[in-house]
């Protein structure tokens, strides 16, 4: 029987972030759906057990013994391991998150799940060596899944022997989230912003999603409109979430203003579905969670006008240039005021959700994982 193994340590790594969750989660789904082969997932962790045999085909669990030499560095133990790994369980496929666990000259197969950025960052991009280029490593997976259509451009335009080996499938990983009735509505309007309606950013609560940015949009669209609509800020909380919380402590705003960190799943997707705009003004899609979250709720979307965005949201969002405050201002202003423009919106969202969803996302992962066992097979 063909075995499947999945590197799941980068992503234990990563929690509690959503995105590394929600591909946690479809693993089992994903195994679901191949019936014909042994999936098993890898890992180091010597804690880490979870029940054998509790989906059908099994989600079996092997663990890395690594074997530390005077003479090895931890990445070159932790790689030997992996290749008697894949050797003692007679693994075809790989599937993983981590441009490092490409091992070239394995018997084999790799499916690499990163974008550009990380995959040309001087981590994984060696330096040139006697005037050549170096070739990284990661140039050896047998298909490698992007998240953009910029991202393969940007792959194939150095490299593009990999014209076949780059595939763009988007993460979208998110179940649906149902609309709220107006009763469910007015009860969270209740609990959370005092029976009014409200702007929304859900997401991590951290700098990088450019959180200062939002505040100083909605001091400008207090300062226009003299509206009383608060703004909820909630998410998983991070190193920075405490210095926000402070910083809101002299926000001349601050009595409309509520942060909700390390917020319930359950509650943040109420609050998706219940806000009058979700206001998301990061510039990437690597936790794009609450978009998919708000275009099948059919909550109107304000997002960065960033290339990852664009390409993510279409016709879905209002977009607005990233940094530029006064724009983003502008765009929640506009909705505000404009219902017509509201509601195409929801109606564009409700139209991305249908092909942005996670059974189509795990379809064309099955996709890529049966083509590649296909070959040479």
């Amino acid at each position: 029987m063909i075995t499947l193994a999945y590197n799941i340590d980068p992503l234990l790594q990563e929690l509690p972030r959503t995105a590394a969750q929600s591909l946690l989660d479809a693993i089992p789904d994903l195994a679901l759906s191949i019936p014909d082969c042994r999936h098993l997932a890898i890992t180091h962790d010597e804690t880490l057990n979870f029940e054998a045999g509790t989906t059908d085909p099994p989600l079996d669990l092997a663990r890395l013994k690594i074997k530390a030499r005077f003479w090895e560095n931890p990445a070159t133990a932790r790689k030997n391991a992996l290749a008697r790994a894949f050797q003692a369980n007679q693994v075809r496929l790989w599937f993983t998150t981590d441009p490092g666990s490409v091992l070239p000259g394995q018997p084999v197969k790799s499916l690499l799940l990163s974008s550009a950025r990380s995959l040309l960052s001087r981590q994984y991009y060696p330096q040139k060596r006697f005037s050549q280029p170096g070739v990284p490593n990661w140039t050896h997976a047998a298909a490698i899944i992007v998240p953009h259509h910029h991202d393969r451009e940007a792959l194939i335009s150095i490299f593009p022997q990999l014209e076949k080996t780059v595939n763009v499938i988007y993460p979208a990983l998110e179940e649906p989230v149902l609309p709220l009735s107006w009763a469910e509505q007015e009860q969270l309007k209740m609990r959370y912003s005092g029976g009014r309606d409200f702007f929304l950013y859900a997401g991590d609560l951290s700098e990088s999603q450019d959180l200062i940015h939002l505040l100083k949009s909605y001091s400008l669209v207090k300062k226009w409109l003299m509206t009383g609509m608060p703004l909820i800020m909630a998410g998983p909380a991070t190193d920075w979430t405490a210095r926000l919380e402070k910083m809101l402590l002299t926000y001349k705003y601050r009595v409309d203003v509520s942060v909700y960190p390390d917020i319930s799943q359950t509650d943040l997707k109420e609050l998706v579905a219940g806000a009058y705009v979700l206001v998301n003004p990061g510039s990437s899609t690597t936790d794009a969670f609450a978009l998919q979250w708000a275009f099948s709720a059919g909550t109107p979307v304000i997002a960065s006008q960033s290339k990852d965005m664009s390409e993510f949201c279409k016709e879905a969002a209002q977009l607005s240039p990233a940094g530029d405050t006064d724009q983003l201002a502008h765009a929640m202003m506009i909705l505000y005021k404009d219902e017509y423009l509201r509601s195409n919106l929801i109606t564009k969202g409700k139209e991305r959700a249908e092909s942005l969803n996670r059974l189509n996302t795990l379809q064309q992962y099955k996709a890529v994982i049966m083509g590649l066992l296909q070959e040479n097979s």
